[in-house]
């Protein structure tokens, strides 16, 4: 039986750190914690502001859901994990345990590399999103309406 308090601080960060616990036989008093609260409490406000403006502009998206993890640069720790919208509703830590397209985890590793390549892209720069050509093949936007990203 999964215990589900009225409020707890991080609760999916927590809920994380206790399977470690389990699966990796550590005592909880050994356990390192790289919890940062400041980053914590702007990943939550970030979900509930991005859903917001998500139901806001698209009203059919009512149900969605999102998740976040946040790492140290240092040494890729967890800062912070938001794995919902709401902990009280849906304990499932969607960060950790669900299945998404490798695209939308894989752009900014390549927005990061096109950026060591092409020294005049640079975050926030912006980018014509145009056909492009390489050997034989073509890139087509899904939508096929170009403009600038």
């Amino acid at each position: 039986m999964h215990y589900r308090p009225n409020y707890k601080k991080a609760p999916w960060f927590v809920d994380y750190m206790l399977s470690r616990i389990d699966t990796e036989k550590i005592s909880q008093s050994d356990i390192p914690t790289s919890l940062d609260p400041v980053l914590q409490l702007q990943a939550e406000k970030a979900v509930q502001i991005g859903l917001k403006g998500l139901l806001k502009k698209y009203p059919q998206a009512k149900g969605s859901n999102a998740a976040i993890i946040v790492l140290h640069n240092s040494d890729a720790s967890i800062a912070a994990i938001v794995g919902g919208k709401d902990y009280r509703s849906s304990s499932y830590n969607r960060a950790i345990y669900a299945k998404r397209q490798v695209g939308s985890i894989a752009k900014p590793f390549w927005s990061a590399l096109a950026m060591n390549v092409d020294q005049d892209l640079f975050p926030g720069c912006w980018v014509q999103d145009k056909q492009i050509s390489i050997g034989t093949g073509k890139h087509k936007n899904v939508r096929f309406n170009f403009s600038f990203i």
